[in-house]
């Protein structure tokens, strides 16, 4: 290929085309540091990298002339004012937010084995958009000791002057202790009690269940991988496995390995080698002049992938930011519980089946009533869709019923009537007192109504209608569980109060990168471990 030269050009005449408008563009190199702090930290880039000659060049000859590159030493005390800045904002906004915010709390452990703790707020805002906030991310000069862990995030609630709005607050299960939640609890003395307090890391749970599944089928799974990545590491073995799909009749495939720390890389890696275990096997045991993979271990492997998968759908769930995932809890779990129930009495996952249900029980026999009433608040469930989820998952996992529906319904009414004491002078709908004949006929025809129904609260309102009946499937699948209580907000001002409060709790407490890990602790890179403690704070936000 011909490489077509470009065309020279004088790195002073690299300005913006004139538009024939004002906006003229300005350099600013105050703004240019300032984004070289945000940008260094959100690729996590090496702090050395604004002082990074070769990259000096590159701006100045095709960019901007007069960047000048940004010394180590003064790019750390930019770091440090970039983010007093932002935190100075932060403490601004949340301070004068009306609503309450939920919190997570999870675990970090350096590369050189120094505790952090990170702290994250959650809220809705008037809009109805789910908001995420990092406020900190401090060291524990000792580690997981529950009083330093409730001293450290009372001082951040404190800093950030949102004590008076807290709602709940989410563990990750390395920081979660019986006493660190009880003093929490009586400091904080929240009105609804403990029954909205403590929430477990669901994608905490799903781990441990996941990785105690694998290591009872590892022998199995081990020997596909090793086969794949036998495959996967040579680009001769890749053709000869590509052509060899030939003669099977299938189309030529590349698989994807396997890696131990996570994983979803296990389930992609047998999602790749569906329908292809034949070929693998062929060419692996031809190569190797030996029988090392056999139809038993496809068999337990693709069994258990089922689980991977169900496991995968709801870990994408609750690890979502952007979208509630408290009222979504129980639809997960009881996919989840379905395809226990489907292979409990397959002789070769009896066990793993019993285990990893047992392991299922025990969460859902610690869930909080405020998850209920989160799943009660999505108009797509309610209390008999709710009373319906209960009972599939009890059938499916052969468990006496776990909760008591006049117990979450007496919750829910209690709940109700504490936000109507709390909010009924302050959300009162305001009422014309336009005397036009067209509006006597409407309000004698809503006293009418009353009398054939009687006078209904929001709450009774809100379970009596059906506001979903004309919905299909693929609508029902994709409704939009914020979008519909910002348009019904107006008929049901104290309702969507505790709406929101209750769509606002964070299930998960692990960052994106960190949610299908099998390890203890998520874990700071080397480059950002040896970092000073100011700097690992202000680029973790």
């Amino acid at each position: 290929m011909d490489v077509v030269p470009l065309p020279e050009s004088n790195p002073s005449q690299i300005l913006p085309e004139s538009t024939g408008s004002s906006d003229v563009f300005h350099y600013s190199k105050l703004k240019v540091r300032q984004g070289l702090v945000k940008y260094i930290a959100c690729v996590e880039l090496p702090l050395s990298f604004a002082d990074n000659v070769k990259f000096e060049n590159f701006i100045q000859n095709y960019i901007q002339p007069g960047y000048v590159r940004v010394l180590k030493h003064i790019f750390k005390s930019d770091c440090i004012r970039v983010f007093d800045e932002m935190k100075r904002n932060l403490i601004s906004d949340l301070s004068n937010f009306h609503g309450t915010i939920s919190f997570a709390c999870d675990l970090w452990t350096s590369c050189t084995a120094v505790d952090y703790i990170r702290v994250t707020a959650y809220f809705i805002d008037s809009d109805w958009m789910m908001q995420k906030r990092i406020l900190a991310f401090r060291l524990l000069e000792y580690s997981l000791n529950v009083v330093q862990i409730f001293q450290l995030v009372m001082e951040i609630l404190k800093e950030f002057r949102i004590v008076d709005k807290f709602f709940s607050l989410t563990f990750d299960d390395h920081a979660a202790n019986d006493n660190v939640i009880n003093m929490f609890n009586n400091y904080l003395q929240p009105s609804h009690g403990n029954q909205f307090f403590h929430i477990n890391c669901v994608c905490d749970t799903i781990n441990l269940i996941v990785h105690d599944g694998l290591k009872m089928i590892k022998n199995h799974i081990e020997k596909i991988s090793e086969a794949v990545l036998y495959i996967y590491s040579s680009s001769t073995r890749q053709k000869e496995v590509f052509d060899l799909c030939g003669s099977y009749g299938l189309e030529g495939r590349n698989f994807k390995p396997d890696f131990e720390t996570s994983w979803n890389s296990t389930y992609r890696m047998l999602q790749s080698c569906s329908n292809y275990n034949s070929v693998i096997t062929d060419f692996y045991n031809r190569v190797q002049n030996d029988s090392c993979l056999c139809e038993e271990d496809w068999e337990i492997s693709f069994g258990f992938m089922e689980f991977l998968e169900v496991f995968y759908n709801a870990t994408m769930v609750f690890s979502g930011v952007y979208s509630p995932t408290s009222c979504a809890v129980l639809c997960e779990l009881c996919d989840i519980s379905y395809v226990f129930n489907k292979y409990k009495d397959h002789l070769r996952f009896i066990d793993i089946c019993k285990m990893m249900a047992e392991k299922l029980r025990k969460y859902l026999e610690s869930m909080p009533p405020v998850l209920y009433l989160a799943v009660i608040i999505d108009p797509r469930i309610k209390l008999k869709g709710l009373e319906l989820l209960l009972n599939e998952i009890s059938q499916n996992l052969s468990l006496p019923s776990f909760t008591n529906m006049n117990d979450i319904k007496n919750v829910l009414d209690s709940s109700f009537n504490a936000y109507k004491s709390k909010f009924a002078s302050t959300t009162k709908v305001s009422v014309s007192t336009s005397t036009s004949r067209k509006d006597g006929i409407w309000s004698r025809l809503a006293k009418v109504r009353e009398q054939i129904y009687g006078v209904r609260s929001e709450l009774e309102k809100y379970l009596a209608i059906d506001f979903t009946i004309s919905l299909t499937l693929v609508d029902l699948e994709q409704f939009n569980v914020l979008a519909w209580w910002k348009m019904h907000e107006k008929g049901f001002p104290v309702l969507s109060i505790l709406a929101r409060d209750l769509l606002t709790l964070p299930m998960s407490t692990l960052v994106s990168e960190s949610v299908f890990k099998t390890g203890n602790h998520q874990v700071l890179n080397m480059e950002r471990s040896m970092l000073p403690v100011e700097i690992v704070e202000s680029f973790m936000h």
